[in-house]
């Protein structure tokens, strides 16, 4: 995908990375769109991945989280014929709204909404407005970045 990304748009830099540990300097970002991709984390690596993110926006800026929502894990060993191990995650709103205020974001806003028919997975979908505290609001003093070593 970032291939085509590259093809299409060649003035327009394009990264593959880890949101558990980004390669940008703190408070460098002005946004960030997390559509569908904190899904195929684990759980328990979500709220690290939100703090990293957090770590790399600027103060006030805006991310834009979207997921499927309930409290399943799905896996698939095949997708459009071929093998794959792959995990899709599902959440409750209010589980997400937490993650986001505990990595130093405040709600700004959630819609939610049923799948389009015969067009996408039957699931429900979430879409959440997130905005980047102050790093001096948060507790540790704007640090929340966990690295590999925790």
């Amino acid at each position: 995908m970032v291939e085509r990304a590259r093809a299409l748009f060649p003035d327009v830099p394009f990264a593959v990375g880890d949101v558990t540990a980004i390669d940008a300097a703190d408070g460098s970002w002005a946004g960030a769109v997390a559509f569908y991709s904190l899904i195929h984390l684990p759980r328990a690596e979500v709220a690290a991945a939100l703090r990293e993110l957090r770590r790399v926006l600027l103060p006030d800026a805006t991310l834009l989280v979207a997921f499927h929502v309930g409290n399943e894990i799905r896996h698939f060993d095949e997708l459009w014929g071929e093998p794959v191990d792959l995990d899709f995650v599902f959440f409750t709103s209010p589980e997400m709204e937490g993650y986001l205020r505990a990595a130093g974001f405040t709600v700004e806003s959630r819609e939610e909404r049923d799948p389009y028919p015969e067009v996408e997975a039957q699931t429900r979908r979430c879409y959440i407005v997130a905005r980047a505290s102050d790093p001096g609001d948060l507790p540790d003093g704007g640090r929340p970045h966990v690295g590999p070593d925790g």
